[in-house]
């Protein structure tokens, strides 16, 4: 099985051109796509959701949880 820090170290974009300003254009990251609506639960340290955030031309479509309450978070990461 393919760990999260395997997959973040590993991602690829595909079909994506930086000259085309169309924001409809598609972006892969590995087997994530800028179209698909993505639910990460547990995520942890959302290290995973904003990898590929900062991927996509937008995160809109990326809704990413934690079992940790904030102040968990805060302390651990």
């Amino acid at each position: 099985m393919t760990t999260i820090r395997e997959l973040s170290s590993n991602l690829l974009i595909r079909d994506y051109d930086d000259d085309d300003d169309d924001d409809d254009d598609e972006v892969w990251v590995t087997h994530y796509s800028s179209n698909h609506q993505i639910l990460l639960v547990g995520e942890g340290d959302f290290s995973f959701s904003c990898c590929l955030a900062t991927r996509f031309p937008s995160a809109s479509n990326i809704c990413a949880s934690s079992l940790d309450s904030y102040g968990n978070l805060f302390r651990a990461f």
